[in-house]
C-alpha cells in the first residue's frame, strides 16, 4: 500500500487513489481521498429462510464519507457563496 497523509482538517489517514478514469473537465487522472482506516462494509448476498444473508468485509471509504469537515472541500460552500442551492 501506498504511504498515507494526514487529513489537513480531521488528522484521519489518508490514501490518495484513482479511479482509473479521467476527468472530462481537466483531462486528468480522477483522484479520491480515501481514508486508509478500515470500515465495515456489508454486501447482500442472498436470501435463506426469509431473512436477507449480508457479507461483512472490511474496505476503505471515501474519505467525503467519514471526515468531519467534508463540507470545507466540497463545493457545496462554493455554490452557496455564490448565490445558489
Amino acid at each position: 500500500m501506498s504511504e498515507t497523509r494526514p487529513c489537513r482538517r480531521c488528522g484521519a489517514p489518508l490514501l490518495f487513489a484513482t479511479t482509473g478514469e479521467i476527468s472530462p473537465k481537466t483531462g486528468k487522472p480522477v483522484i479520491v481521498p480515501l481514508d486508509a482506516r478500515k470500515h465495515p462494509i456489508y454486501r447482500v448476498v442472498g436470501e435463506k429462510d426469509g431473512a436477507t444473508v449480508i457479507a461483512r468485509v472490511e474496505a476503505m471509504v471515501s474519505h467525503f464519507a467519514t471526515c468531519p469537515d467534508a463540507d470545507v472541500f466540497s463545493g457545496s460552500k462554493k455554490i452557496a457563496a455564490k448565490g445558489g442551492a
